[in-house]
């Protein structure tokens, strides 16, 4: 996988996430934490659980806190017939890919917004990408994503959001910010604890599905997001999807943090 193909996925991948305090269900879980603790990640597996997130009461609070934490990049290569999840490794086998989705602003007042981001472990304070990006909800089972262009005036480090993301972003008048170009990716509720996005459908430019179509398609489950590629036929019949390259949660916001 080159790094353009990195840049141009993990654009559309980066999405949003949420104050779990804010949500009902997150005081059982804040009293389970260190309230001492002033870490933005909770890296204890036991708590990322999915439990943890089907108790929040409201669809958009509840994938917000799904899609909050610290990611790490895992790929099953160029062979279509591999099916073992590896650590997706650059720069010749030296760098892993780690992806933050912070959470910022003030739910009650402007509504789900993040920070997205990715760093190369031997650049952790360097991102590849960033975006900013906010939830809205269209109906009780459809959320989209929609992403907005960084404040010109913005100066806040990797370093400095996450030690405190609500300082970094206390100047950001949110409700006042550009969406960026681009069109915006409807999720859909599969269950209480899953969902399933789809960005924009595009012409397919190989062969064999000449006059076709290609989209991105985006799952979110509790533990991980999962990317890849879906096709379609002329007709707009489903011809089949990619295995997709997935993103495990390695650590989840504390939530006694966000209180």
């Amino acid at each position: 996988m080159t790094m353009n193909h990195f840049a141009n996925s993990v654009i559309v991948i980066l999405l949003l996430s949420t104050y779990l305090s804010s949500c009902s269900g997150g005081k059982e879980v804040v009293q389970k934490i260190d309230n001492k603790s002033k870490s933005l990640f909770v890296e204890n597996a036991g708590y990322n659980q999915d439990e943890t997130y089907s108790s929040i009461k409201g669809s958009v609070k509840r994938l917000h806190a799904m899609m909050s934490g610290r990611f790490v990049q895992y790929t099953t290569g160029s062979d279509p017939k591999e099916t073992d999840y590896k650590t997706w490794l650059i720069n010749d086998g030296q760098d892993s890919v780690i992806i933050y989705h912070i959470p910022i602003g003030n739910p009650d007042k402007e509504g789900y917004w993040m920070y997205n981001c990715q760093v190369m472990t031997s650049l952790p304070n360097d991102p590849l990408h960033a975006t900013i990006s906010k939830l809205e909800e269209v109906d009780r089972d459809t959320i989209k994503a929609v992403f907005y262009d960084f404040p010109a005036d913005f100066k806040a480090s990797l370093p400095e959001i996450l030690e405190d993301p609500k300082s970094a972003f206390a100047s950001v008048y949110f409700l006042a910010l550009k969406k960026s170009e681009g069109q915006a990716i409807p999720y859909v509720r599969e269950s209480i604890i899953s969902y399933k996005g789809e960005s924009a459908w595009s012409l397919a430019d190989y062969e064999g599905n000449e006059g076709g179509f290609v989209a991105t398609y985006f799952l979110v489950r509790p533990q991980m997001m999962v990317f890849g590629s879906c096709a379609y036929d002329k007709n707009k019949k489903k011809l089949g999807q990619t295995k997709g390259e997935r993103l495990m949660k390695n650590a989840m916001i504390n939530p006694g943090y966000l209180k």
